[in-house]
């Protein structure tokens, strides 16, 4: 995807970058981190760490049983939590 043609104005643009430093700081377990940005002529890239584990839901959906165990649902909502209550 292009993020170049999401912008609106230069106003918008010139916005983006300090947002963008602000996620390269970001060091969390649990937070995807952005590991470089590249910008061409026409388009800028954003390189993510790699992510291998699959999607959230699809274990969901994955999962033997209807519902996870509370000792599994307190695992996962600990950890979501930890990366909303994270700062730099």
């Amino acid at each position: 995807m292009c993020l170049l043609s999401k912008f609106y104005n230069q106003s918008d643009r010139d916005s983006f970058w300090p947002q963008l430093a602000i996620l390269m700081e970001i060091d969390h377990p649990n937070i995807v981190k952005l590991e470089g940005v590249y910008e061409s002529e026409d388009c800028i890239y954003l390189l993510q760490e790699l992510c291998s584990g699959g999607n959230f839901f699809d274990r969901l959906d994955a999962q033997a049983e209807e519902h996870y165990s509370e000792a599994q649902c307190a695992r996962l909502v600990k950890q979501m939590l930890s990366a909303v209550r994270y700062t730099l």
